[in-house]
């Protein structure tokens, strides 16, 4: 099993670690093997390739209206046809899966052996009042559709990781759903990247760090001979259960313009989903029962000191 952290590849998110010394020697000090990227514009030379595992596809949270032609729900959600298409930066979603196919040809180009790709949608107004416009399965078949679109005839070298959230799309939660995805896509080198994070954000009663580990083993044995596919695991944690359920209890002021409401949501998502290290010994025992071959300690820090500071809190627990 590998121990990966996340980075985002952009100079100004890795401040003074911008150095290929210094980010390695990260990796040592914080005795990890290596990183999980996303890219956010011009990818930094300093990165050492060499220890990049894995590599975070771009996602948007909000794309099954684009894919299905349906302007006049993107009209009515970005106020303007000129707003929806500087967001997709494009008027059709050729333009997200034309970025989305780049990024493939990147992370072979510089030798991953996993990506990472989001299955789930939810709109700026549909996080901040908890309806939707989509079920499960409408998201799990469209994504499905897409990703068969972009493996067809490739010969990559690296895993398909499907990821977790806990709106519409894979949450985890339901063997049946899962088991749809992982059917439909015919990318033979496929699997789960289980969002112990996600997960947990399904069930809004969890108060301590033993209720959500009760919770997660719950949901592993549910889906029995299916635990073979979690190749990868995003281990983090939040207990920000209570505060969800108030949110959506009390009257919202939900912003007219988009970028407003897009800010909200980020508020929102940002407490609820606060990326922290998952604090019990608990979490081990979870791991060892996945036995996943990459453990990322998907984290939100400021900077790469604050990074350390929390990775080394995470091995803590993980008795490392």
């Amino acid at each position: 099993m590998k121990f990966i952290t996340n980075i985002i590849a952009n100079k100004d998110c890795l401040y003074d670690y911008c150095d290929r010394e210094k980010l390695n020697n990260f990796l040592e000090e914080c005795n990890l093997d290596g990183y999980e990227v996303i890219c956010a514009g011009e990818y930094p030379q300093e990165i050492d390739n060499s220890r990049v595992i894995g590599l975070h596809l771009p996602f948007y949270n909000a794309w099954m209206d684009l894919y299905r032609g349906n302007y006049d729900a993107l009209d009515k959600e970005y106020g303007s046809r000129q707003c929806w298409q500087q967001f997709y930066g494009g008027d059709t979603f050729e333009s997200v899966y034309n970025h989305m196919e780049s990024q493939l040809d990147f992370a072979e180009k510089i030798g991953v052996q996993y990506v990472v790709m989001h299955i789930c949608e939810i709109g700026t107004t549909e996080t901040l009042v908890n309806r939707f416009a989509y079920t499960h399965e409408e998201v799990i078949d469209a994504s499905v559709e897409i990703i068969n679109r972009l493996f067809k005839d490739k010969n990559y070298s690296f895993a398909l990781l499907m990821e977790n959230l806990w709106w519409q799309g894979l949450t985890f939660t339901d063997p049946q759903q899962t088991k749809r995805l992982l059917d439909g896509v015919e990318y033979k080198n496929k699997g789960i990247m289980l969002d112990i994070g996600h997960l947990m954000h399904t069930n809004k009663d969890l108060q301590t760090w033993q209720q959500a580990a009760e919770y997660i083993h719950k949901m592993l044995d549910m889906h029995g001979d299916m635990l073979g596919y979690v190749k990868g695991v995003h281990l983090h944690g939040t207990l920000e259960g209570a505060f969800a359920k108030r949110f959506y209890e009390n009257d919202i002021e939900i912003k007219a313009d988009f970028w407003e409401r897009f800010a909200q949501t980020y508020e929102y998502v940002n407490r609820v989903d606060a990326h922290k290290p998952f604090a019990d010994y608990s979490i081990k025992r979870i791991i060892e029962k996945i036995s996943p071959d990459y453990l990322v300690y998907e984290l939100q820090d400021k900077t790469m000191e604050e990074r350390k500071i929390s990775v080394k809190e995470q091995n803590i627990y993980m008795q490392r």
